[in-house]
């Protein structure tokens, strides 16, 4: 154990790290990233989609709703 303590510590960390990225695979392909990709547009876009229903519901006055505020007295 030559040098820094901590030195010593970070390089067998590093090793150890290396090893286990290599022993592990990582890499996804091309097909893999493309497939990810187009199902996180889908689920975004569904957000987005029901985000500006509930702000078109919530601008437009409805006389149900306006009606029932009334009936239970909410000012």
């Amino acid at each position: 154990m030559e040098g820094h303590p901590v030195r010593y510590f970070l390089n067998i960390y590093n090793y150890q790290y290396i090893q286990y990225r290599n022993d592990c695979n990582f890499t996804m392909n091309n097909k893999n990233m493309k497939s990810t990709k187009i199902v996180y547009w889908i689920f975004t876009i569904l957000l987005v989609v029901l985000m500006l229903f509930s702000a078109v519901a919530s601008l437009r006055p409805n006389q149900n709703g306006i009606a029932l505020m009334k009936h239970i007295r909410y000012p």
